[in-house]
Formats: C-alpha cells, sequence, structure tokens
C-alpha cells in the first residue's frame, strides 16, 4: 500500500533471482563468529565474541550490500511499460536486501548465543574439491598480477563493444501492422442487422490500398480478454 504496488510475479520473480544475496551478509557473520569462538581464549565470554566478531564485518558488510543495491538503483528509474513492468521486481529486491542485512547483523548474532559453541560438519568431499579447485585458480591470477589486470581489462573493453553495437530500447515497440476497429450497437440489435451493418464497413474499408485482409466478429466472449 505505501508504494502502489501489487504482489505480482515480477515482484516475486525478484526474491528468487535475488535469493543468493539474501545469506550472503549471514554467512559473513555466523562464519566470522564461529571462527573468532576457535581462535579465543576459554576465559572470554561468549557475548564478547560475537560483539567483537558482528563489529568486525559490520563495516565491510554494509559497504558490499550499499554496492550491490546501488548496481539495482538504475530499475527504479525505469518509465512507461518497462517502468510498470520492472519496478516492482527492483523494488521487491531492494527491500529484501536491506531485510537480509537487518537480519544478518541483529537475529544471526541472537540465534548464535542461543544456540552456544555447536559445531556442525558442513565439509564433505564436494566442497574440499572445490575448495582445492578454487585455490589453485587464486594462486594462479594471485601471483600473476600484470596477467590478471590484461584479462579482465580485456573483458571490460569487451563489454563495452558489445554495450555500443547493442540496441538500447529496453523494450521494443509492438507494431503489428494491424488496426482493431469496435463498433457498439443498441443490445436490441437482431443478429441479421448486426450483420448487414458489418458488411457495410468491410465494403467501405477494402477500397484503401494499405487494406491487405480483413476480418470481423459478431460478439464477444463472457470473459475478460
Amino acid at each position: 500500500r505505501l508504494t502502489n504496488m501489487t504482489a505480482d510475479l515480477m515482484s516475486f520473480g525478484g526474491l528468487a533471482i535475488g535469493i543468493g544475496l539474501l545469506v550472503d551478509a549471514t554467512v559473513v557473520v555466523v562464519e566470522n563468529i564461529s571462527r573468532q569462538r576457535e581462535e579465543a581464549a576459554k576465559s572470554k565470554k561468549d557475548i564478547e565474541i560475537i560483539i567483537n566478531s558482528v563489529t568486525q564485518v559490520l563495516r565491510p558488510l554494509i559497504y558490499a550490500m550499499i554496492m550491490i543495491i546501488a548496481s539495482f538503483l538504475p530499475i527504479l528509474t525505469l518509465q512507461g511499460v518497462e517502468g510498470k513492468l520492472f519496478r516492482p521486481f527492483g523494488f521487491t529486491l531492494l527491500i529484501a536486501i536491506i531485510s537480509a542485512i537487518i537480519y544478518a547483523v541483529f537475529l544471526s548474532p541472537v540465534l548464535m548465543n542461543v544456540l552456544g559453541n555447536r559445531k556442525f560438519n558442513v565439509t564433505g568431499f564436494i566442497f574440499e574439491s572445490l575448495k582445492k579447485a578454487y585455490l589453485k585458480v587464486f594462486d594462479l591470477f594471485y601471483r600473476r598480477e600484470n596477467f590478471t589486470l590484461l584479462v579482465f581489462l580485456v573483458i571490460f573493453l569487451v563489454s563495452i563493444m558489445v554495450l555500443t553495437i547493442t540496441g538500447s530500447e529496453f523494450i521494443p515497440t509492438l507494431n503489428e501492422q494491424t488496426v482493431q476497429m469496435e463498433i457498439n450497437l443498441p443490445q436490441s440489435t437482431t443478429l441479421a442487422e448486426t450483420s448487414r451493418i458489418m458488411n457495410i464497413i468491410h465494403r467501405e474499408v477494402d477500397p484503401f490500398p494499405e487494406v491487405a485482409s480483413m476480418y470481423g466478429r459478431i460478439g464477444r466472449g463472457e470473459g475478460g480478454t
């Protein structure tokens, strides 16, 4: 009600697409709390560990989410048909990201305090294989700084070239080369009279050279379309 928007397919689509973004903040907070617990001394209170852990990641976490929010802000500036289609999508996603930040900063530390020092084994063969592959790729790019910069510079230049040759119209104008004419007659008009009037309209329209074909329909369905 506050935004004059309805819960439609596009607004729920924003949640479906951004579902990965919603858990990032919580994963960062929970992971840092778990690491601080392992490294902290036994005499240190758990509540102090949680507060220090959240404080440590709060600033970079908010900065990262602000950059994500900024990347979706242009969707809210769309006008016309594309604005009606995609503005609920962008607005829903922004609200979800802000809610995820609030959840990660306030609720997830409370849950970590309630659960205590319970440890969950989330590693496995697949995770370890992906971790080894990632570390190899990371080491390749980390040790070759010039090569890394060159690769991403080429990717950036190619993206700029693609942008210049790509059409800038967000939603193409629909032009079916057709004209629809609707004639409303009194409800007491007979079927024969209605058919006669339609034939007259056909004879009047047919001489125009722009007319390639035409058809008529008497009556209408009871549905909304």
